[in-house]
């Protein structure tokens, strides 16, 4: 389906943008510009990534060598609080009470 072609388009290009540049984690004021989905599937990747590196960094503790980039996992960690606390005080701001308490215990519940 086209809307399926969509989001996984728009996920390899979230994933390749945060893949091959490894510098600074998401800011706050970069994530407030997104959309909702643009925010989702960011946050799918940046879960992906974070297994990759607990996997690797598992690895790496069993054969006692240093992982490969720990400052990474940081700025993974780092981006995914900031998803949380953008879509929060989005929740918060909705006028309706009832999708801005079913909003919110989505976000907790990411």
């Amino acid at each position: 389906p086209p809307a399926l072609s969509h989001t996984l388009s728009l996920s390899l290009s979230l994933f390749l943008s945060l893949s091959l540049s490894t510098g600074r984690a998401w800011t706050a004021a970069d994530l407030r510009t997104k959309s909702w989905d643009d925010l989702h599937a960011l946050w799918y990747v940046l879960l992906k990534e974070r297994a990759r590196l607990d996997a690797s960094a598992d690895a790496a503790r069993s054969a006692r060598v240093r992982p490969a980039n720990p400052a990474r996992a940081a700025k993974v960690r780092k981006s995914m609080a900031r998803i949380k606390l953008v879509l929060s005080e989005r929740a918060s701001a909705h006028p309706e009470p009832v999708t801005r308490y079913e909003l919110r215990c989505f976000v907790d519940a990411l």
